[in-house]
């Protein structure tokens, strides 16, 4: 698959949801395959911190995890979608990027320095979908570094956001301007990866 779309919310057909359906039909009109994963689908168990894979680069549990391993692997281009639960990213989310440890080296240099380089080779593309339903923009923040630490580590180069805050004063299907720019957005991030744009 050329894209792939990671849906963060319990909730089919929500704000989140529509956002990245939006964004993934925008990458289709590249002509690049798309693909959508549900977080809250999957059996993904929590990272458990046991460093195996550290020595072995890979993970050593057994879950769903292993289909989305090989999709980021073989795609050129993520969306990672997630609401806000209590200010932050909802535990589908953090659970998904706590299981990307495999993915990143870490460096100690001489001066005392670390470094966080990706075991990843070749560079992709991400973007990501925030959602917030009563608290203000200022809360996506720290949710925008989180999700440039994952994209660091699956060496992605993050290209883009769509973020949209008040859904529970005006939800994403009442809002045709957010719709529209979402998709948008979508037919930009394709180009670029069609084009080999990765930075």
């Amino acid at each position: 698959m050329d894209v792939i779309g990671l849906v963060g919310s319990p909730r089919k057909k929500g704000n989140t949801d529509l956002l990245v359906d939006q964004v993934l039909a925008g990458v289709a009109t590249a002509g690049l395959r798309v693909q959508k994963f549900y977080l809250n689908d999957l059996r993904i168990h929590p990272c458990q911190y046991c460093n195996y894979c550290r020595k072995h680069y890979s993970c050593r549990q057994e879950d769903d995890m292993a289909l989305l391993y090989t999709a980021i692997e073989q795609c050129r281009g993520i969306v990672v979608g997630t609401p806000t639960f209590y200010g932050d990213i909802t535990a589908q989310t953090k659970i998904f990027i706590d299981r990307c440890y495999r993915y990143v080296e870490v460096v100690r240099h001489p001066d005392g320095r670390n470094s966080f380089p990706s075991r990843l080779p070749d560079r992709r593309l991400g973007m990501m979908v925030g959602v917030t339903g009563s608290f203000g923009p200022e809360t996506f923040n720290k949710q925008v570094e989180v999700i440039g630490l994952l994209f660091n580590d699956l060496n992605v180069g993050f290209a883009d956001k769509v973020l949209y805050a008040g859904t529970d004063y005006r939800p994403v299907k009442e809002n045709q301007a957010i719709l529209t720019l979402a998709y948008a957005k979508g037919v930009e991030f394709g180009k670029r990866i069609l084009n080999g744009i990765f930075a």
